[in-house]
């Protein structure tokens, strides 16, 4: 279970590297280099706390640091995203932070259970913890894919139906996985 969700999160800091590298490129070259450095880092210290715990379960204790340099490089992001491709970051990246936020405090708990317990969400293993695991990680891919959506929608220059046809398609893939 625990090797599963390190294989989760690996793949969830990849999307979210491709969703800053994307905004990263619009971005003024001066505002670039601490929002990259900052989830660049997140993104390797969340992902070997998970990674490595199996093996040496004090490396959870780079979970929360990850989240916490993850949510401070997207609050930056979000500043930064000003292209006319990049809109929905206004609405995606207070969303990641948040979810990076939720991530750093289940990292944290599982740190530190002594500190913050979270053993009224139930097991481990349990429906509980499980969906949130799954729903954290439809949150990343989802807005990811809206984003990158937006910006291939703008360079290619689609015609406004096959442009706003992809939209609503996003946005209904959205809400089918909310109410599911």
């Amino acid at each position: 279970m625990v090797a599963r969700h390190g294989q989760a999160v690996v793949l969830a800091m990849a999307f979210l590297q491709l969703l800053t590298a994307e905004v990263l490129a619009g971005a003024a070259p001066s505002a670039r280099p601490i929002p990259a450095v900052l989830t660049g880092l997140g993104a390797v210290l969340y992902a070997a706390g998970y990674v490595l715990e199996p093996w040496r379960p004090e490396a959870v204790d780079l979970v929360p640091i990850g989240a916490a340099l993850n949510a401070a490089g997207f609050a930056i992001l979000g500043a930064v995203a000003d292209r006319p491709g990049q809109a929905w970051a206004r609405v995606i990246f207070p969303i990641l932070c948040l979810g990076m936020v939720l991530d750093g405090v289940m990292g944290l708990s599982r740190a530190a259970p002594a500190v913050l317990s979270l053993a009224y969400l139930g097991p481990e293993d349990g429906v509980r913890l499980r969906m949130l695991r799954l729903a954290r990680a439809a949150v990343t891919a989802l807005s990811v894919t809206a984003f990158l959506y937006e910006g291939l929608a703008v360079r290619s220059g689609a015609s406004r139906l096959w442009a706003s046809a992809g939209r609503a398609a996003c946005g209904a893939a959205c809400w089918g996985c909310r109410r599911s």
